[in-house]
């Protein structure tokens, strides 16, 4: 099967998708973890998708500062030790949130074990921040 980079986009606009939905949620706690769960996945596959292509000429040129970017980055270490844990049968990363008439906001846990950053701040936000960076 001959591969095309429709499926890199595909993938993308998963990853939109699911972050899309987060930024819907009012006041479900379970559909705001359902769709983390799916971001996580999301933001995972697409990098996968992308290393299809290492076989082309030059690809570890461009993609290998790249990855180191997102090694030394720790809302991007943070993101992926989350991901991880949570595949592997890891609880839910979200504690709660704060919810005001204007705004809806959902937070990590900050007492994990094995973390040394839990990023402060909107989960949302944060998972925006993590995509936009990747």
């Amino acid at each position: 099967m001959h591969k095309t980079f429709d499926t890199v986009d595909e993938k993308i606009a998963e990853v939109e998708f699911f972050l899309k939905k987060m930024s819907e949620v009012k006041f479900n706690f379970f559909e705001l973890n359902c769709y983390f769960s799916a971001f996580l996945s999301a933001t995972r596959s697409s990098t996968l998708a992308l290393q299809q292509f290492k076989s082309i000429p030059n690809f570890d040129i461009w993609y290998k500062p790249h990855q180191e970017k997102l090694k030394s980055n720790k809302l991007a270490k943070f993101f992926l030790e989350t991901r991880n844990e949570h595949i592997h049968g890891g609880h839910y990363p979200i504690s709660g949130g704060s919810f005001s008439k204007d705004e809806i906001q959902f937070y990590f846990y900050k007492q994990r074990k094995n973390y040394k950053f839990v990023p402060e701040g909107d989960v949302v936000s944060l998972s925006r921040d993590y995509f936009y960076f990747c």
